[in-house]
């Protein structure tokens, strides 16, 4: 039996124990960007970690759909298995018939990403399936109903990621040539447009227009249109008349006083995300 005087005692001793904890945490939040490090340490519970390697593959083999059916399933159960597992509840749970769930099951157990035990059902954690799909790992973040789109966009991000390396080594190429004053340097970027958009992830370029605009819309790409100036200081008339004569791009448009065409648009996948 505790008496009153150690429940007290112990009651004083969990609240400093809790204030210093705050503290400890205050001052970390201090030193290193308090929201920054809280949007961080929030979004890292709503990862879920894949084989970058696993995600390519799928997207080659054309399974990626189900894929993103396994980043749903993952995320439901933390412990990486589903016990008493049954079709009609889980997929009730999911929102999507027996017979969908049943037919990504069959794929996702196929390229041995679950597997069935004693009516339970395990997912395959990442170390199993490092020996077939390497080392490398991103974190994928979870949303359910645009889940497919979002795993979509990983493709996007490798290539903006290819881009940058490239731009990066063509800027130590230069800086190491040591490049006159009035030589560019700086108008390399990376960015696709609609029609390669489509084209990396196996569509038209509609489709690739429509994916980009909704990865837009959940805020995981950063879009930025980039304008080139063909002609400055002209009137409205010099390009109606330039136009007629085929001297300019039909997609060319005036605008402030210069003939302008645009380009590719620039854009970044946020990290963050």
């Amino acid at each position: 039996m505790i008496s009153n005087f150690q429940s007290c005692t112990i009651g004083i001793h969990t609240v400093r124990f809790i204030i210093r904890r705050i503290v400890i945490r205050a001052n970390t939040l201090k030193r290193y960007g308090g929201l920054h490090i809280l949007l961080v340490w929030a979004s890292f519970f709503s990862l879920i970690y894949l084989l970058v390697k696993l995600i390519k593959t799928a997207d080659q083999d054309s399974w990626s759909r189900s894929l993103s059916w396994f980043i749903r399933l993952k995320s439901l159960y933390k412990n990486s298995t589903h016990y008493n597992f049954s079709l009609r509840s889980l997929s009730e749970r999911l929102g999507c018939s027996p017979n969908c769930l049943s037919h990504h099951l069959k794929i996702l157990e196929k390229h041995g990403l679950i597997r069935y035990h004693c009516g339970n059902i395990t997912f395959t954690g990442i170390n199993k399936l490092k020996g077939k799909y390497g080392k490398k790992c991103i974190g994928i973040p979870i949303n359910h109903k645009h889940q497919y789109d979002i795993l979509r966009g990983q493709i996007i991000r490798f290539n903006l990621s290819a881009q940058a390396y490239n731009i990066n080594i063509k800027r130590s190429e230069i800086k190491e040539c040591q490049p006159s004053k009035t030589e560019k340097t700086r108008g390399c970027y990376t960015g696709l447009s609609a029609k390669r958009f489509g084209t990396l992830l196996n569509r038209s370029k509609s489709t690739g227009s429509r994916i980009r605009k909704k990865l837009k819309l959940l805020r995981l790409i950063k879009v930025k249109r980039i304008y080139n100036t063909l002609i400055q200081k002209c009137c409205y008339q010099d390009y109606l008349d330039l136009k007629y004569l085929s001297r300019i791009p039909v997609y060319s448009f005036y605008a402030k006083g210069s003939i302008r065409v645009e380009r590719y648009s620039e854009i970044l996948y946020r990290i963050g995300h």
